[in-house]
Parts: C-alpha cells; sequence; structure tokens
C-alpha cells in the first residue's frame, strides 16, 4: 500500500515539474508583476475554497495518511495554481477565440480531471459532493480570475 501511495506522490511531483518547465519555457506576455499576482490569487482563492469544502462544510475528507495529504497539499498548493499561471500566460498568445474557448475547455477538463483521478486514488473522499459542483467552482473561479487580472491591468496603467 505505501509503494502505490509513494509513486502517486513522485508522479504528483513530476506533473508539477513538467508544468514549472513548460512555464519556464514559455515566451510570456506577461510582466513578472502580472505572473505574480495570479499565482498569489491563485493559490489564496483554492487554499480558501479547498478549505471550506473539507473542513467548514465537510462535504469532503482528505486521505487519513500522511503521503495522501501530501499529494493533496501538493494539488492544492503547487499544481492548480501553476495551471492556472500557464492558462493566463498563454490567453494573450491566441488570437482566435474559437481557440481560446478551447482552451479554457482544456483547463476547465484538466482541473476536473486530476480532482475525479484524486477522487479514484482516496485522497479526496467525497461524502455530499459531486463532480458537477467543482466544474462550476472552476468555470467560476476561471471567469473571476479573469475580471481580476483585467482590473489589476486597469490599476496598473493607471498607477503607472
Amino acid at each position: 500500500m505505501i509503494e502505490w501511495v509513494v509513486m502517486k506522490l513522485a508522479f504528483f511531483i513530476d506533473v508539477w515539474m513538467i508544468g514549472l518547465i513548460s512555464f519556464c519555457l514559455l515566451k510570456k506576455k506577461r510582466n513578472k508583476l502580472e505572473n505574480l499576482f495570479i499565482l498569489m490569487i491563485a493559490e489564496f482563492v483554492f487554499s480558501c475554497y479547498y478549505a471550506i469544502l473539507y473542513i467548514n462544510l465537510d462535504v469532503w475528507t482528505i486521505g487519513k495518511s500522511a503521503e495522501l495529504f501530501i499529494i493533496f497539499r501538493l494539488y492544492e498548493v503547487l499544481l492548480t495554481p501553476l495551471l492556472f499561471l500557464l492558462y493566463f500566460n498563454m490567453l494573450p498568445m491566441v488570437k482566435k477565440q474559437l481557440t481560446k474557448i478551447c482552451l479554457t475547455a482544456l483547463l476547465i477538463g484538466i482541473l476536473l480531471g486530476v480532482e475525479c483521478w484524486l477522487v479514484l486514488w482516496n485522497v479526496i473522499i467525497y461524502i455530499n459532493w459531486q463532480a458537477w459542483k467543482s466544474l462550476l467552482v472552476f468555470v467560476f473561479t476561471t471567469v473571476l480570475f479573469g475580471i481580476l487580472i483585467k482590473l489589476f491591468q486597469f490599476f496598473e496603467k493607471k498607477l503607472g
């Protein structure tokens, strides 16, 4: 059992490293301050969201072992914000509206797929929750992040 959990943990670290390398190799159109803003907001929003779900509302539980909890924390603190950072850095490079919609659908699909994977691995155990609710939350947060980034850019230009 422990070997399987360690393999899951290694897989999550590998995925995070691939995402980090992809971000470093990506030709960014956003400045460093915007990237830092996106990363901080994503980490804050998702940490609060997951804390509300599994601490306050009790609609989730996290696996009992320390390894499963570490996998969940890697997902919460590193992987999800990194995916949003990659998405919002790739979005300005895309010109066609249909491609932007496809990119958005890909992001939401990846987020939902990883969460479903965590459910299959018993890292997250749904108590009174369904995957479609997570889908709605991911769509809402993507739209919210887009609005927050536009506000940040507006104030950045206005304040110089």
